[in-house]
C-alpha cells in the first residue's frame, strides 16, 4: 500500500493547493473543478478533478462527498500552505 502522506507534492498538486486555499480565504467557499481547471488553464474538469483527489488522499482536503463546495483544507493542508508560502517568499528574497 502506497503511503501517500509520505509523498512530496507535485508542482501543479501545489498550484492547486494554493488555489484553493486562496479561493476558500477571498470567497468563503469552495471552488468547484471547473474553476480549478480554469485556474490551471486545463480543458477538461477531470485534470482538475484527479488532483484534488491526490490531494485528498495526501490529507490535506476533505470534502463531504455527493455535496456541492464542501471542500476544505485540513489542520495538514493549512501547515503545507503556510510552508509553500513561506518558501516563495524566501525564494524572492533571495532574487
Amino acid at each position: 500500500m502506497i503511503d501517500y502522506a509520505l509523498r512530496r507534492l507535485t508542482r501543479r498538486q501545489e498550484q492547486v493547493l494554493l488555489f484553493i486555499a486562496d479561493f476558500l480565504r477571498d470567497r468563503g467557499y469552495a471552488p468547484t473543478c471547473r474553476d480549478i481547471c480554469a485556474h490551471l488553464g486545463a480543458t477538461s474538469p477531470h485534470a482538475a478533478l484527479a488532483h484534488r483527489r491526490a490531494l485528498e488522499r495526501k490529507g490535506l482536503l476533505e470534502m463531504e462527498h455527493y455535496r456541492g463546495r464542501t471542500l476544505r483544507l485540513t489542520a495538514k493542508g493549512h501547515d503545507e500552505t503556510r510552508a509553500l508560502r513561506s518558501e516563495a517568499e524566501a525564494r524572492r528574497q533571495c532574487g
